[in-house]
Order: C-alpha cells, then structure tokens, then sequence
C-alpha cells in the first residue's frame, strides 16, 4: 500500500511539474510580447512628430489659408488632395459637402463655431463655417482659415465652389 501511495505521488508530482512547466513557458511567451509591444510603441513614438501642415483653399480666385489640425482626419483629408468641390449652403452661417470616402473620426463638443473652421460632421461631411456662433453639435476639427477677411462675403447664401490644394511643407 505504501509503494502504491508513494507511486501516485510521484505521478502527481511529475504532473505537476509538468503543468508547473508549461505555465512559465506561456508566462514567459507572454513578457517576451508586451517586450515586443512595448518596443515597437518606443520606436513609433520616437519618430519625428507630424507636423501641421497647411493648404490653400480657392473660393471665386480668392486664396485662403487653412491650417490643418494635428490629427488623424485631417492628415487624411489633406491626404486626398487637390479637391474640387461644390459645397451647399446650410442655416446661411456653413458650407457644406458630402465626401466620397469617410474619414476617420474624433468628435468633439466645440461649443463655439468660429469663422473660417473646417470640420468634420459625422465621418463624411466636409462643413465650412463663415459666421461665428454656439453650438451644442460635435465636429471633429479638421482646420482653421488663417485669414478670414471676405470670406462671409464669398460664402454669401449659394452655393460655392471650393479647390482645396495641400501646401508644400
């Protein structure tokens, strides 16, 4: 009896060991990927910043100067320039447009349109602002005209038609 007690110790024994093994091979699978992990987030990190980069946008021969955001959305937008478009009027204060593809996304609750914002409503409308107001809808913030000067007086209540063209850094 003894002998039967001592044999089944051993194979428990050895059972567990080899459990005991095989949970430190997968803990030790396990660091060697969030090793990985957290070397590949330091090496995209370390990359030099994009910058905020700037594009022209043409309305009736007048040039106007948007400085892009620094984000997600706007890179691609600026991405798939030059666009021409033609944006509708919407409450006589924004411009707005449709896009073909969606952009990505990251909605904010603004509180204050200023004139000469680009936004983003929803992930496919391209909304240009000409008149200063509150707001309580969320846009993700695409750019900024520089220098708004006529701008209200070209929006005017029609439709307009816009070339967005990306800038040379």
């Amino acid at each position: 009896m003894a002998f039967l007690i001592s044999v089944l110790m051993t194979t428990a024994l050895a059972s567990l060991s080899c459990y005991h093994s095989d949970v430190i091979t997968m803990a030790e699978s396990a660091v060697i990927l969030v090793e990985q992990a957290i070397e590949e987030k330091s090496i995209a990190s370390s990359a030099a910043p994009i910058s905020v980069a700037s594009l022209k946008m043409t309305v009736s021969d007048q040039e106007f100067i948007v400085k892009l955001e620094d984000n997600i959305a706007a890179r691609e937008f600026g991405e798939r320039l030059p666009l021409s478009v033609t944006m509708a009027d919407l409450n006589n204060n924004e411009k707005y447009y449709y896009l073909t593809e969606n952009l990505p996304t990251q909605p904010q609750s603004v509180g204050q349109i200023h004139i000469g914002d680009l936004m983003l409503y929803g992930d496919d409308c391209l909304v240009l602002f000409y008149k200063d107001f509150s707001t309580s809808y969320r846009y993700t913030p695409l750019g900024h005209i520089e220098n708004t000067n006529g701008l209200a007086e070209i929006a005017g209540s029609d439709s307009i038609s816009a070339q967005f063209v990306q800038l040379a850094p």
